[in-house]
């Protein structure tokens, strides 16, 4: 029997986690050397500064994460983990190509929260679940909790982003509203970036059906990730 558990990170969690977020989103694309040295330092980057992170395992083995941003003054402290993996990429310049290319998806990301973010909302900082575990509703259950631990801190929906490297019509299909609109060059090829939220008092009766994997925020250039759906 499939033992499914949603808990908190552990440091023997990190690698795992690297290795999934490399074979998921092909950060090897940028540098074959550092692809999961690369993927570590974004897991690092998105859990440093933020509120909640849960971690789902299938068997004990890491298949997913969830973390949630911008929800409290509360936040977890991720530094020294961050900068001894920046260590470990500073003097690759293919790692240093993607890190340029991510602060121009930043710079788009921050544009679509300035303008239509609202104070009520905690930003969707990633989420994630493997693709051998497809089919297994484990993306259900990490939204779900997301949900959860919004409403817990108070907040009433979440502000993500997706693009077209992914079924971003998705989100309009479980009643995510579309804010923004920008495009930009990313791993060589024109890549159109979308603001959304997720009101959780006016969200299509879909969205407890259906699954949402990812949905990013960078504070800073880190590497590029985007959307899966599942």
């Amino acid at each position: 029997m499939t033992e499914i558990e949603l808990r908190r990170i552990r440091e023997s969690d990190y690698r795992p986690l690297a290795e999934m977020l490399d074979r998921e989103w092909k950060f090897y694309i940028y540098s074959q050397r550092n692809g999961v040295n690369l993927a570590e330092y974004y897991l690092f980057h998105c859990l440093d500064g933020a509120n909640e992170e849960r971690v789902l395992t299938v068997d004990g083995r890491p298949e997913g994460i969830l973390v949630i941003r911008e929800a409290g003054d509360d936040v977890l402290d991720f530094s020294r983990e961050m900068a001894e993996s920046f260590e470990r990429i500073r003097d690759d310049p293919e790692t240093d190509r993607c890190l340029r290319e991510l602060g121009v998806l930043v710079d788009i990301y921050n544009r679509f929260a300035a303008v239509h973010k609202r104070p009520e909302w905690a930003e969707l900082g990633l989420l994630i679940v493997s693709d051998r575990t497809k089919g297994m509703g484990l993306g259900r259950r990490l939204i779900a909790e997301a949900e959860s631990l919004t409403k817990a801190r108070g907040r009433t929906g979440l502000f993500f982003y997706t693009d077209t490297d992914c079924n971003f019509g998705f989100y309009d299909h479980i009643g995510a509203v579309r804010v923004g609109t920008e495009q930009m060059i990313c791993a060589g090829e024109l890549l159109t970036v979308f603001g959304y939220y997720l009101d959780f008092g006016h969200r299509s009766p879909l969205f407890s059906m259906r699954t949402i994997i990812y949905g990013p925020y960078y504070r800073k250039p880190i590497v590029r990730a985007c959307p899966s759906l599942y």
